[in-house]
């Protein structure tokens, strides 16, 4: 799918229109956007890269507060992508103590949104990179896999 998106100077006049396709993303695909890749294994909700320097985290797109220039997250469930496997925990946990202990608290972020947001668990309606917003980690109960963070 392809969109027109006008480009603008710093002066806020417009500069050019410019053709932008639209990309349908896959929880895999968007994981790897960021380097990272998700356990083929089971059905996880954070990925660290290869050379363990970025730890990516997906969050749902209504649990993310946006106030002019600053975002704070508070995660209500745990891992995003909570299943019935303790492994899924696990490694969500070993993920973001990870970027706690090696990123400085740093993580990238991939947006879910759900097709019913009451719902618990939730089903995927859609994802997607957000280049724009790295998160640090400011609180973590490596009990339950909840976390607050605020973007950096």
């Amino acid at each position: 799918m392809k969109e027109l998106q006008e480009s603008f100077r710093a002066d806020g006049s417009p500069l050019a229109w410019t053709v932008a396709v639209k990309r349908e993303w896959t929880l895999s695909s968007v994981f790897e956007h960021f380097g990272a890749v998700r356990s083929p294994r089971h059905f996880g909700g954070s990925a660290i890269s290869g050379d363990g320097r970025t730890v990516v985290v997906a969050m749902w797109e209504d649990e993310i507060v946006r106030q002019g220039d600053r975002v704070t997250y508070q995660s209500r469930f745990g891992p995003a992508l909570k299943g019935n496997s303790k492994r899924i925990s696990l490694q969500w946990i070993a993920h973001i103590e990870w970027a706690m202990a090696h990123c400085d608290g740093r993580i990238n972020v991939v947006i879910l949104t759900a097709e019913d947001a009451q719902a618990h668990p939730r089903i995927i309606r859609s994802c997607y990179p957000d280049d724009g917003l790295v998160m640090k980690i400011t609180r973590f109960d490596a009990k339950t896999g909840c976390f607050e963070a605020r973007s950096v």
